[in-house]
């Protein structure tokens, strides 16, 4: 196996884990966003996934800017405050 490929294996394994061992947390904001209405006609009614969204961002390190749409609910802009280097 060349060095790039065994540098690939490594990430590929290390990604799987990372993802598996969050995967509790990430079925239980799936749930609670699957149970929230929000049609994507009435763009009032996204507002609150929007919230619990950013929210989930933030605590993950990201800094959020909402922005708004015209015809929906609008946009999230999620950018990581600080890369943490493994």
């Amino acid at each position: 196996m060349k060095p790039s490929e065994l540098t690939s294996l490594n990430v590929t394994r290390r990604l799987k884990d990372y993802l598996h061992s969050r995967q509790g947390e990430m079925r239980s904001l799936l749930e609670e966003l699957i149970q929230l209405e929000s049609p994507s006609t009435v763009p009032s009614s996204q507002k609150q996934i929007l919230r619990i969204l950013g929210q989930a961002w933030r605590e993950r390190g990201y800094g959020v800017r909402y922005l708004p749409g015209r015809q929906t609910g609008g946009h999230l802009l999620a950018v990581l405050q600080q890369r943490q280097k493994n």
